[in-house]
């Protein structure tokens, strides 16, 4: 259908920030929370491999929302070990996945190669057309996230 401009809308995204706990879900991955490496006062989710690849946070997305915008703050630490290809050639980063996902499980996935920078830095991760009722992100990765934010913009199919 036709999309109507409507104003960028900033959602709320359950413990995004990491200092409070997210809703429980059934069946699915709570974020492990530690202390910041960078600053012990700060909150951070830690995906530190096998038993912890990803988590979830719920997000509520208004109905025909036509674009979906998933910013989050990722430190990779330098002394992260990549493992090469099988034919020898090292990787330049983990890939690090955003997964908006609906209470059906529906999901539509991004995925980006992150490099072992060891600073904080910003990500952002666009969605078009997402699934309607999103509920969760997830991300996978030897890495630390903070202040995981979700936004709106570009219009509302009608």
């Amino acid at each position: 259908g036709e999309t109507a401009p409507v104003p960028a809308g900033e959602l709320t995204v359950a413990a995004g920030s990491f200092e409070s706990t997210p809703p429980a879900f059934p069946d699915r991955d709570a974020p492990v929370t530690v202390a910041d490496p960078t600053n012990p006062k700060n909150h951070v989710a830690r995906i530190a491999g096998s038993d912890e690849m990803g988590f979830i946070l719920p997000v509520s997305v208004p109905a025909g929302t036509a674009l979906l915008v998933v910013s989050l703050g990722l430190l990779h630490p330098p002394e992260t070990k990549l493992v090469p290809y099988p034919d020898g050639r090292m990787p330049e980063g983990i890939r690090l996945q955003a997964r908006p996902m609906n209470e059906l499980g529906t999901s539509a996935i991004y995925a980006a190669i992150v490099s072992p920078t060891g600073q904080w830095r910003c990500l952002k991760f666009t969605f078009h057309d997402p699934p309607r009722k999103v509920k969760a992100i997830w991300m996978e990765g030897p890495v630390f996230v903070d202040d995981v934010r979700a936004s709106t913009s570009g219009g509302v199919k009608q």
